[in-house]
């Protein structure tokens, strides 16, 4: 067959919507139907509840012939996501205070993802960015004999409309109305795939009321060219398969499986995509009739001659059994039809998608084949408002199911798509651009990130302070190992150390704001001095209370450990006296002192981004608890009397082990808890989640149980088997094959699992090789840099050399 050219000038004229009533919020079309729409957010896991809402809907009081439309659409327009990246990111280009390396970091980072939108994300890889959205449409035929609905058609349809929004609302699925602006952009974004397109230039697609709808569609430059195996629109090519074969059974949530490879990221659809199911809901009572007949039909010639001729025929019998039997069970007689439309470059991508995405529906034993000699009119089905009634018959793609059958088809689910701030940025496995920011949450904003030597922890700790500081976030970094040296050198931060023969003052009293509320703080920290091994008794805590209240009316700010050693050394009681004694190592004649005593020099907490290094006091680990806690207390006043617009980021790396005194648990619950208040973020980071259990005064617990993120990266399957056994596993074990396949590519990406307070997914992060260079600890990576900067480059000079000198070219001067 010769191919068909439609000039875009006509292209309109296959599509459907033509007007658009507010007040009714409906679509009119020119097929003697109503229309209107959700886009939602697809859903990232599933229960039977989730299945019982979605029976709901489909056995609402439809009109007859009703089609509703169930569409997962990979959009390659991620535009509204970049344009938050860099809105998030406005301090750093602040010219009052702004950082140049941030802005560097930041505008490479935004012109990397925006290029992945049509190239892979790297030479190992066919992904490509894209945002998922599930659009839910609905179409209603008019009753009347006119072209035009009555009232009542109307009336009907908002109704409709009301009664889906809520159900769709029920689900999580975040539904928001369906408008003329939202529909042009959408199908822009699907039809039009040219370098020009509007999509691509702007982001507003006004409506214009007084011309069809159908006519603010297709770009100029995008005729259609009809072969008998895809179409040309412009200079892509569409080709669109249907599924001839569906499996006995599919899990409800199975589906997500039909779009890659979940458990491995492999196989995944890289090209933009349609994927729709179509339900037509026919008249019950002549659908069962007919379903009756034919049943009997295949009951008796099941148990005749025929079967030795035609061996199908009694699994046929038990098909038809198994849907008699659901629709008495309360089920819905529909009519389905699901289809995949795949939109490609060229001829050899086009080939390639179609037998990539056949090989992945025939491993989730699904048989799909692109629909030849129809391509078009199964084109125009799969697109929002296209299902027509006249085409349920003559397409013979529709099947007869259930409702609950109908349920497990919908093409609903995709990967966790992340919180709705992208502080950072993260990459699913199937392409979708993920947002992450722990300051989404409604509960708290502290996270506990686990992550094996290896594991890309460095790099990932690196990005969160990154992309923190370029966002206006103060930060500091409690740490052992000077991880964080470098990118606090790079970014203008400040490196303070903790040693011996460092002259700073860390006496906690002067940094009380309001005693009633820092008083179990305080208590907190002289228990961590006096009893670092065994907690006080009730009567020594309260003692030991009393008498510090006692101490800050009569000295107040200036007073110091010495004056509560004195005061209990002074009590009645011995057992308070002991206390008085086991403080000794922290007055002015211990060990100690000196860092309590006043004499010494306050920390500078001028500077925005701080490492606090406590890798030199490696001789008392006793001292390093008590220093630790002083840090943490400062750093939360520092909070407290901060600008609570400004969000704060504080990072625990490792010390957090130091920790496990029976004083900190409580103390740690203290804080933690004050942290929201003043838009405080905690971050305590380890090799391994099972560290978090093996404290003996629940430490750990208290740190996880004041999370609402948990990010694991690399983590040994073992580890999280026992964690399982023994009820330790702080994450819905539904997850747990799926944290198991956690993984580091060098020189790609690495991948983390996030867990929220709301749900959880796997994030690959990607970054560019100058902040690959900007966060490396790898001795090689930083020799090469300070070779240039002992030549007086800056840190950005430095590391555009080093990648110059890597990709061989020839360097001058």
């Amino acid at each position: 067959m010769q191919p068909m050219r439609i000039p875009d000038e006509r292209a309109s004229d296959l599509l459907r919507p033509q007007a658009y009533d507010p007040e009714y919020r409906v679509f009119l079309c020119d097929d003697k139907s109503l229309g209107f729409g959700f886009i939602c957010a697809p859903l990232s896991g599933a229960d039977d509840a989730v299945a019982n809402h979605l029976s709901v809907l489909f056995n609402s009081n439809w009109p007859e012939d009703t089609i509703l439309q169930f569409s997962l659409i990979a959009f390659p327009d991620i535009r509204h996501i970049l344009d938050l990246f860099m809105k998030v990111r406005e301090p750093a280009f602040d010219p009052n205070g702004g950082d140049p390396l941030l802005r560097r970091v930041t505008n490479d980072r935004h012109a990397y993802l925006r290029s992945c939108i049509d190239l892979p994300m790297n030479d190992y890889s066919h992904l490509r960015l894209r945002d998922f959205l599930l659009l839910v449409t609905v179409k209603i035929p008019i009753s009347g004999s006119g072209a035009m609905p009555e009232e009542k058609d109307l009336r009907r349809s908002k109704e409709l409309s009301i009664e889906v929004g809520k159900i769709l609302d029920g689900l999580h699925m975040q539904p928001t109305t369906l408008t003329p602006s939202a529909y042009i952009h959408l199908m822009n974004g699907i039809l039009n795939q040219g370098e020009h397109a509007h999509w691509r230039q702007s982001s507003s697609f006004d409506w214009d009321e007084h011309r069809p709808i159908a006519e603010q569609i297709f770009d100029h430059d995008a005729p259609i060219v009809v072969h008998d195996d895809h179409l040309e629109v412009g200079n892509h090519h569409i080709t669109v398969l249907s599924v001839k074969q569906f499996p006995k059974l599919v899990a409800f949530g199975g589906m997500i499986n039909l779009i890659g490879d979940m458990t491995t990221g492999a196989s995944a659809i890289a090209c933009p995509f349609v994927l729709t199911a179509n339900i037509h809901i026919p008249n019950s009572h002549t659908t069962q009739q007919k379903l009756a007949r034919r049943q009997a039909f295949l009951t008796k010639q099941a148990y005749g001659p025929l079967t030795a001729w035609v061996p199908g025929l009694f699994s046929q019998k038990e098909g038809y059994d198994e849907l008699t039997r659901a629709i008495a069970d309360g089920g819905r007689p529909l009519h389905l039809a699901l289809s995949l439309m795949l939109i490609t470059g060229d001829r050899d991508s086009r080939i390639e998608a179609v037998s990539q995405a056949i090989q992945l529906w025939q491993g989730n034993r699904m048989v799909a084949m692109p629909d030849k000699l129809i391509m078009l009119p199964m084109a125009l089905a799969v697109l929002p408002f296209g299902a027509e009634l006249s085409m349920v018959q003559q397409l013979q793609r529709y099947r007869t199911m259930s409702t609950q059958h109908v349920v497990r088809l919908l093409p609903i689910f995709t990967e966790w798509r992340g919180t709705s701030t992208p502080l950072m940025t993260f990459v699913s496995r199937t392409g979708q651009l993920m947002a992450f920011s722990q300051y989404d949450s409604n509960t708290n904003y502290n996270v506990v990130i686990a992550a094996e030597s290896g594991g890309g922890k460095s790099f990932m700790t690196n990005e969160m302070i990154a992309s923190s500081r370029a966002a206006g976030a103060i930060v500091r970094v409690i740490d052992i190992g000077r991880s964080y040296e470098k990118l606090a050198e790079s970014l203008g931060g400040a490196n303070l150390v903790f040693g011996p023969d460092a002259k700073l003052d860390l006496n906690p009293f002067p940094l009380v704001t309001n005693w009633s509320e820092d008083r179990d703080v305080l208590m907190g920290l002289i228990e961590a001095m006096a009893a670092p091994t065994m907690p006080l008794t009730d009567l020594q805590r309260a003692s030991l209370g009393d008498l510090l209240s006692q101490v800050w009316e009569m000295h107040g700010h200036a007073a110091r450990i010495d004056d509560v050693a004195a005061a209990l050394l002074n009590a009645d009681d011995p057992r308070v006296r002991d206390i008085g004694v086991q403080l000794y190592p922290f007055t002015v004649a211990g060990d100690y002192g000196r860092y309590f005593d006043g004499s010494g020099q306050r920390v500078d907490f001028q500077n925005s981004f701080i490492t606090l290094e406590l890798e030199e006091l490696a001789g008392s680990d006793h001292l390093r608890k008590v220093v630790l806690l002083v840090l943490i207390y400062r750093i939360q006043q520092e909070a407290y009397l901060g600008d609570r617009s400004v969000k704060k980021l504080l990072i625990i790396d490792e010390a957090w082990q130091l920790m496990d005194s029976p004083s900190v648990a409580a103390f740690l619950n203290s804080a933690f808890r004050r942290f929201r208040k003043y838009n405080a973020s905690a971050v305590v980071i380890t090799q391994s989640l099972n560290d978090f259990f093996q404290t003996s005064t629940g430490v750990g617990k208290a740190i996880l149980e004041n999370a609402a993120t948990i990010m694991l990266l690399a983590q040994k399957g073992s580890t999280l088997e026992k964690l399982k056994v023994s009820g330790d596993l702080p994450i819905d074990a539904a997850y747990l094959p799926l944290i198991k396949t956690v993984h580091v590519r060098k020189d790609e990406y690495s991948e983390v699992f996030i867990a929220t307070n709301k749900s959880g997914g796997i994030g690959r992060l990607y970054v560019t090789p100058f902040a690959q260079l900007l966060y490396s600890t790898a001795p090689a990576d930083v020799s090469a840099i300070n070779r240039y900067r002992q030549q007086g480059l800056t840190v950005e000079q430095a590391i555009e050399r080093v990648l110059d000198e890597r990709s061989g070219k020839v360097i001058l001067g």
